[in-house]
């Protein structure tokens, strides 16, 4: 990843904003990608405790369930929530999995004392008020030896899909940074990121991109081509570096 300015980079992104509403995500070809590495990450371990922010209908938590680990997900969403309980009653893991309706702006409060041993903060950061100040107390929640995945929307992912699609002044507009409090939410790019996990005291061990086949790739391409050339790309610096998310695993600096 591109050198930056830890500071400047994290103030930038984290300057606090009025955000849109974070919308209940529907199921995609990045979430199972994401799911595919976390699986792969958590292959082979006993039962661990995993704190789902913001993943109130359950796309991450039911799967992770499956595995056998214990998911509560908060969620600012009564409906996603309510989606979410039908998931889980549907897949037989109700009893693993509980969502909780939070203000994912003020995690300090309700969530004193809890440590968990993996925390997910998926397609958050573009919602909340103040990226550093969620990742803060994010990290915070982590226990000893504990770790978060974060995804995040890439600027120059989403720029780079807008011109393949000929979508230019669009394309233009992300560029320049004038859709930062549009309807998807902020978009980061690389170098703040970066920069938010430093001044969060988080050390990035990989990152991946997220969604690049899937978003580019022709109508007729096959889910097994689109996961192919996901596996061969993702961890590519040029191509991970425009794709249309990031993926990344952090833990605390030492």
């Amino acid at each position: 990843m591109a050198q930056t300015d830890p500071q400047a980079a994290a103030a930038a992104a984290a300057t606090p904003t009025t955000t849109p509403a974070m919308p209940a995500m529907p199921t995609m070809p990045t979430d199972d990608a994401a799911i595919a590495a976390l699986t792969a990450l958590l292959g082979g371990r006993d039962a661990v405790s995993i704190l789902d922010l913001g993943g109130g209908t359950g796309v991450y938590a039911v799967p992770l369930a499956r595995l056998g680990h214990r998911v509560d997900v908060l969620d600012q969403s009564p409906d996603a929530l309510a989606t979410l309980r039908r998931r889980a009653q549907s897949a037989g893991v109700d009893h693993l999995v509980h969502g909780q309706v939070a203000d994912l702006d003020a995690l300090d409060g309700p969530l004193a004392g809890r440590r968990d041993d993996v925390v997910l903060c998926h397609r958050v950061l573009e919602y909340v008020e103040d990226p550093l100040a969620t990742l803060r107390a994010a990290a915070a929640l982590l226990a000893p030896g504990g770790w978060m995945s974060v995804i995040a929307a890439n600027r120059d992912g989403a720029v780079l899909s807008r011109i393949v699609s000929g979508r230019l002044g669009e394309a233009a507009r992300i560029a320049a940074g004038d859709d930062a409090q549009g309807k998807s939410g902020r978009r980061f790019e690389i170098g703040q990121l970066e920069g938010l996990m430093a001044a969060a005291e988080l050390q990035i061990d990989s990152a991946r991109g997220l969604g690049l086949a899937s978003e580019l790739s022709p109508a007729e391409a096959s889910t097994a081509e689109i996961k192919a050339v996901h596996e061969a790309t993702c961890r590519r610096p040029a191509l991970r570096d425009v794709s249309p998310f990031v993926h990344l695993i952090v833990r605390p600096a030492p």
